[in-house]
């Protein structure tokens, strides 16, 4: 019965295939083990009066929990480049740049965020992936040379401990927390 549903399904998603303009997640086949996980979720949902809710919901680990959790996928890896130190060819661009553009090429266009500490996180890195068509969004912290930060985020005497600074310019936020009487933390986030 499983590998009915499954062709049947299959043979649905190419036939609907052609009305999307772009290939995404929602039209690529799907295999015996995503629809094991998938009657699993509608089950247990069912079987604890969770029906009605949204996915976003069930999925929530504050609300319900980890027990939905238990049918998703656990790779969470999307894609790996191997570092081979100066003997890695990128092209002439920044080694942060070249990892971080290729390491996120599969997902690039469908309006995701990434997640990156300074070594990887630059403005002029997100400036580019906001561009079409890569079309990411990041959140990471920035080394503290970046010219582009203007010197009022980096000025720790006027402030207390805990104070946030906010700088905004279209798309990109950058936020100065005072984390230490001499230290603070440099955020990037675009949107």
């Amino acid at each position: 019965m499983l590998e009915k549903f499954v062709s049947l399904t299959n043979s649905e998603i190419r036939r609907q295939k052609d009305r999307y303009a772009e290939q995404k997640s929602v039209v690529s086949e799907t295999c015996n083990d995503e629809s094991k996980a998938l009657f699993g979720i509608l089950i247990l949902a069912v079987a604890v009066k969770n029906n009605h809710l949204a996915s976003s919901e069930l999925f929530d680990t504050i609300l319900y929990g980890d027990r939905y959790k238990a049918g998703m996928n656990e790779d969470y890896m999307v894609n790996a480049i191997p570092y081979l130190g100066s003997h890695t060819q990128t092209k002439g661009i920044p080694f942060a740049s070249y990892f971080v553009k290729e390491s996120t090429r599969s997902i690039q266009g469908t309006n995701r965020n990434i997640t990156t500490n300074n070594w990887f996180a630059s403005i002029s890195l997100a400036e580019k992936l906001l561009m079409t068509p890569i079309n990411l969004t990041i959140v990471g912290t920035l080394k503290k040379n970046e010219r582009e930060i203007p010197p009022e985020l980096l000025q720790l005497r006027s402030r207390t401990v805990g104070i946030s600074l906010y700088c905004f310019d279209q798309a990109k936020t950058l936020l100065s927390y005072k984390t230490k009487p001499n230290k603070c933390v440099i955020l990037l986030s675009t949107f």
